[in-house]
Formats: structure tokens, C-alpha cells, sequence
């Protein structure tokens, strides 16, 4: 019997033994071979997914027009003549089509809500907003978005492997959101050797998917990506207002579907200013073909002025979009029109009138009056 109970504590000391040293192992493994591979404070690989996994303040552009928060969901939201509960994201194009509304002639001009609100700041930082003022005050103070990598996200789930050089213990952690991941990185200290469970997938923003094996090339890509990121966003609403009110403008191409009437604008000047109101001169021009008088009275130039309104918004699907109302007289009612930019440069400006299936074959471009 007490060779029995030996037995037994023999082989319980001896699997104890294995299983120690099988961890033991593990551990020395994990740390040998993830020194140098691992996520460290303020290293360019750290910063690159703390960038990455920000709050995005531009996904709801379309409700603040402003990078640097976003409105926490749900939300009431206030119209003209009428209110719209936010609750998801996908009601974001409700506001959309409030803006787009080409059957009503008024330019619709910034929405408003009901407040109190709450805005997440790019850090998952929560604010309490009582009144219009204060978030325009948040507005105003936001004055560099470029740290925000928006053009890329991670797919989750994953895993982080984290080593406790004090505990000498090794854990997993399940990273499942955007939140969860910027505040891991935010945290990371010096005791801990934190690797990720490699592969995992960065989504782009037009769908392409690219699978990540280790960190040194998840750094390369998120360079990559944040350097086509900078240049993309560029132009924005603010620098599309800034050239439009700085200069007065022509209609160099106005297509309706295939046909091109582009010399029924060629006396007309557009000057856009900074309130919404664009103010138009045409400079009709009257020539005396009377051949028994040629003298130059017998020319005359009149102005005509009308008035219009523009506003510009950013659509949800990052679009930049222009809205135009330049009153009820042809020709230049047929531009009372949505239109998305598709260029812009020092010279002109390339606008497509806005559809929902994006066929449309309608073009306006506007030039810099010489």
C-alpha cells in the first residue's frame, strides 16, 4: 500500500516537473524570440497603430463637418421644418438626402441638434456638449487631424500575446474593437513584452484587404498607407470654400447628359463669397449690324446681376459635394443641382452632378476668370 502511495507521489512530482518546465520553456522561448519584435512605447510601429485605431471624427462629417470628434449615437438631429433621430450610421444618409433635396429650391444650410449631446474625441475621450456655442468652441479648437490614419482598419478580433517580465507570466488578450486597441498601446510600459498573433487583415476604405505576418512589415504598411492617407485628405470643405470665395469664376464645361451647352454661359461671371451667397454677372454685349452705321455708339454693354446661394458638405461616403441655386431664370436654373468634385486645381475646379448610382454623365466646371 505504501509502495502504491510512492508510486503515485513520484509520478505527481514528476508531471508537476514537466509541466513546469514545459512553461518554463514556452516563456523562454516566447521572450527569446519576441525581444525584438514586440510592441514598444513610442516606437514608429506603436504610434502607427495608435494613429490607426483612433476615433474616426470623420465618419460623421455629414452631422458636424469636423475631423477631430465624432457625435455620440443616438442623436437628434434638427431641420428645417422637421427633426431626424441618428441612431445608427447608417442614418447618416438620412441627412444626406436632406442636403441633396434637388425639389426644393433653398440651399439647406447647417443642421442643429438637440442638445444635450456628447461628442467622442479622437482619444474615445467622451465630452458633454450643452449648447450650440460649446461645440462650436470644440470646432474652433480643432486644428490638426493629421495624426488620424482614416483610410485603413484593422479587422478584429486578434490576439495579443503579453509577457509580465515581473510576474514572468504570459497571457492573451482578445483585442475586438478600435477602443480597446488604442487604449492597450496608450498603455504600454516598459515591464511588459506585448507581440501580436500574427496574421492579421488591414481593410482599405475602397475594400482591398491586406494580410499582415509580422510586425516589421504591419509598420510598412501602415507607413504606406498613412503617406496615401495625408495626401487624399488634401482638399477638405474648408479648402474647397477657400478657393471658390478667393476668385471670380467662369463656366469653362456644362454637359446635361451628352449634350453640351457650354456657350449658353459664356457671358456669365461667378463671384462665390463666404456667407453662402453667390453673387452672378452677365455682360450681354448688343451689337448694331446696321451697315449704314458703324460707329462705335452704336455698340453697347449692359450687366445683368442675379443672386444665388452654394454650400458645401462632405457626403457619407467622403465625397466632397457642392450645392448650387442660382434662382428660377434659364440658363442657369439647370445648375440648381448637387454636384460631387472630382478635381481641383489651380486653374479649375471638375464637378459631377451627385446620383445615388453615380451614373450620371451631367459635368461642371468652373475655371478662374482670366
Amino acid at each position: 500500500m505504501k509502495i502504491k502511495n510512492i508510486n503515485f507521489t513520484l509520478t505527481y512530482i514528476l508531471l508537476s516537473v514537466l509541466l513546469i518546465s514545459s512553461c518554463r520553456t514556452e516563456l523562454d522561448e516566447f521572450v527569446d524570440t519576441q525581444e525584438d519584435s514586440t510592441l514598444k512605447l513610442n516606437s514608429n510601429v506603436a504610434n502607427l497603430i495608435l494613429r490607426t485605431s483612433m476615433n474616426d471624427g470623420s465618419v460623421d462629417n455629414i452631422l458636424d463637418k469636423c475631423d477631430c470628434f465624432s457625435i455620440q449615437l443616438p442623436t437628434t438631429v434638427l431641420l428645417k421644418n422637421a427633426q431626424i433621430l441618428i441612431s445608427t450610421k447608417d442614418d447618416y444618409e438620412l441627412v444626406e438626402a436632406y442636403y441633396t433635396d434637388d425639389t426644393d429650391d433653398d440651399i439647406r444650410d447647417e443642421i442643429s441638434f438637440q442638445f444635450p449631446i456628447q461628442i467622442i474625441l479622437n482619444d474615445f475621450t467622451v465630452v458633454d456638449i450643452t449648447s450650440d456655442k460649446e461645440l462650436k468652441d470644440y470646432k474652433k479648437s480643432c486644428t490638426d487631424t493629421d495624426e488620424v490614419i482614416n483610410c485603413t482598419d484593422f479587422e478584429y478580433p486578434f490576439d495579443l500575446k503579453i509577457y509580465n517580465k515581473a510576474t514572468e507570466n504570459l497571457s492573451t488578450l482578445k483585442i475586438a474593437n478600435d477602443q480597446q486597441l488604442f487604449k492597450f498601446v496608450e498603455g504600454l510600459n516598459d515591464n511588459e513584452l506585448v507581440s501580436i498573433s500574427f496574421p492579421i487583415t488591414l481593410a482599405l476604405a475602397d475594400g482591398e484587404v491586406f494580410v499582415i505576418n509580422t510586425l516589421e512589415s504591419l509598420e510598412d504598411a501602415l507607413n504606406n498607407i498613412a503617406m496615401t492617407c495625408e495626401s487624399a485628405m488634401a482638399i477638405g470643405v474648408e479648402e474647397i470654400k477657400e478657393y471658390m470665395i478667393n476668385e471670380i469664376f467662369e463656366i469653362s464645361k456644362y454637359k446635361d447628359d451628352e449634350s453640351n451647352q457650354t456657350s449658353d454661359f459664356e457671358d456669365y461671371s461667378f463671384n462665390f463669397n463666404e456667407n453662402g451667397a453667390v453673387l452672378i454677372t452677365e455682360d450681354d454685349d448688343d451689337e448694331d449690324d446696321d451697315d449704314d452705321n458703324d460707329d462705335d455708339d452704336d455698340k453697347s454693354s449692359t450687366k445683368r446681376t442675379f443672386n444665388g446661394e452654394w454650400f458645401v458638405f462632405e457626403t457619407t461616403k467622403g465625397e466632397l459635394a457642392i450645392r448650387l441655386n442660382f434662382g428660377s431664370d434659364k440658363p442657369l436654373s439647370n445648375l440648381n443641382q448637387t454636384w460631387i468634385l472630382k478635381k481641383l486645381d489651380e486653374k479649375e475646379i471638375v464637378l459631377r452632378k451627385y446620383t445615388s448610382n453615380q451614373n450620371s454623365k451631367n459635368e461642371l466646371n468652373f475655371r478662374i476668370k482670366k
